[in-house]
């Protein structure tokens, strides 16, 4: 068929295009079984976060080693020079309820980890929303050829921080709580 402007270009009749696409999705059906309908109610989501090195994840091999440095403002340094060090991490840094980095260590520019942080609080308010009733403990994003997890740590007061930390692999769920339970230990001043 021909176009006005006289191209050799084809128009295609709408009819024809649905039947050709009846016969793919008949032909599909007689060679592949029906999948198995998927549960209603609930969606399933892995357990951890697949690594890109096999399935590892970054471990915290030991508590907090506590001493009188990690007293005062000092102390939150302190604190995250270890975390650096435990998981090999870039860099872990602190963010208050507003957005505001308490305390950074590692080798990303402050501007990065205001803006991270900044992000990664809009992240955990995205993943409040999803189930308003739990909110969200933890979180992990894949960056590049990395990992960003956040880690969300309540005090008696109500207060919250995020703890985040930016290595090449992913945390552990002990490696998270350990660092939950390190954190709120700092924020009650022992």
């Amino acid at each position: 068929m021909s176009t006005q402007n006289g191209s050799n270009e084809r128009s295609y009749d709408l009819r024809q295009a649905a039947d050709i696409a009846a016969r793919l999705r008949h032909r599909e059906r007689r060679e592949e079984p029906a999948p198995e309908p998927a549960p209603r109610g609930y969606t399933s989501f892995a357990a951890a976060p697949p690594a890109r090195s096999g399935g590892e994840m970054a471990e915290l091999g030991e508590d907090v080693p506590w001493s009188d440095e990690m007293a005062g403002s000092e102390g939150w340094g302190k604190i995250l020079e270890w975390c650096v060090d435990a998981v090999a991490a870039d860099c872990a840094f602190v963010v208050d309820d507003r957005g505001l980095v308490i305390a950074s260590r590692g080798n990303l520019p402050n501007d990065v980890v205001d803006e991270t942080g900044a992000r990664l609080l809009m992240a955990f308010e995205h993943t409040d929303r999803m189930q308003p009733d739990h909110p969200s403990q933890s979180i992990t994003v894949e960056l590049g050829q990395g990992w960003l997890s956040g880690v969300r740590v309540g005090a008696e007061d109500g207060e919250r921080l995020t703890i985040a930390v930016q290595a090449a692999l992913p945390l552990s769920t002990v490696a998270r709580r350990r660092l939950e339970s390190a954190f709120q230990k700092k924020m009650r001043g022992i």
